[in-house]
């Protein structure tokens, strides 16, 4: 009941029914944009063990993944850029 008298008929977030849906595209927005922390996240809701295994293999390989680009990107700049200092090297610039 609310202070006028009327009755409140909308739940609150820490309802312990509220908390055992989450969608999937939200699912698959955590996954990418926060990587590995969205796992506690992820793994928090009512899902399947198998599913729960699944997805935490699914991110510990995309995070390894994403560390290998970002390893082949930083060598590949760091070349092109040596390749540019030898270049102004030559021109005596």
């Amino acid at each position: 009941m609310t202070m006028n008298g009327q009755k409140n008929d909308h739940r609150s977030l820490d309802d312990s029914k509220a908390k055992g849906v989450i969608n999937p595209l939200a699912m698959i927005a955590l996954f990418f944009l926060l990587g590995p922390l969205a796992l506690p996240i992820i793994l928090r809701y009512k899902i399947s063990r198998h599913f729960k295994i699944a997805i935490t293999v699914l991110m510990v390989a995309y995070t390894i993944y994403v560390i290998y680009l970002s390893w082949v990107i930083w060598v590949f700049a760091k070349k092109n850029l040596d390749m540019l200092q030898d270049i102004a090297k030559s021109m005596n610039l």
